[in-house]
């Protein structure tokens, strides 16, 4: 069967589409499956998100759904224990979702199974948690939530995020450039989070159908 993704762009300003463009961003927040109208599950959900790129990619098997701009942790390292402001590296999965309304988090709410197995060994190596501790994330099954440590916890991707001004609109140009980082950094931008995947309230709730407990979600550095 054939599927299209179609985009509706109609929330978009000249500016940010043109930026998106060129950068090679999937733009809209209508991202469905659809055959002769009729809207489709996807076959092989999976995310991937690019923390120096800002860029979360929705993915069925190995089509790109859509590309998303995100703010990651205001920490760009990797994620080691709570409240170090980092959004983790690795491979997890989604083990919870919630339609919400909450200030800073937005509408919707997708967990994700930090810590994982890896987390927990470099955590049981320097000191962070016991051995027991380390017995209870690692035998955590796909679908639940990993227990809460000195390694930190509650990780997700969610709404809220808010671009700051000209440097969110021009993200795409600043990619392109290769000059995001440095001006982002010198100006701030888009990392605010305290760990967790922001996104724009209007895209996360076009992907939140179509991701279902289990989704891996692949974020890398």
């Amino acid at each position: 069967m054939n599927k299209k993704y179609e985009v509706n762009e109609s929330r978009r300003d000249f500016l940010r589409q043109f930026s998106y463009l060129t950068a090679g961003f999937t733009l809209g927040s209508d991202y469905s499956t659809r055959d002769s109208g009729r809207i489709y599950t996807l076959d092989e959900p999976r995310i991937v998100v690019v923390k120096s790129d800002h860029e979360l990619t929705l993915m069925d098997g190995d089509d790109v759904v859509g590309r998303y701009i995100v703010s990651t942790g205001s920490n760009p390292s990797d994620k080691v224990k709570q409240g170090d402001k980092a959004t983790p590296e690795g491979k997890y999965y989604i083990c919870q979702k919630a339609e919400i309304s909450r200030r800073g988090f937005g509408t919707r709410w997708m967990r994700v199974s930090y810590p994982n197995g890896k987390d927990a060994e470099r955590g049981l190596h320097d000191g962070l948690i016991s051995e027991s501790e380390y017995e209870q994330i690692v035998n955590t099954k796909r679908g639940e939530t990993p227990p809460r440590t000195k390694l930190g916890s509650g990780i997700g991707i969610h709404g809220g995020f808010k671009p700051n001004g000209i440097i969110g609109e021009l993200h795409g140009f600043l990619k392109i450039l290769d000059l995001y980082t440095t001006i982002d950094n010198k100006f701030g931008g888009l990392n605010y989070s305290h760990g967790c995947v922001m996104l724009e309230d209007d895209n996360i709730e076009s992907i939140y159908p179509h991701i279902p407990i289990g989704t891996e979600v692949i974020i890398k550095p």
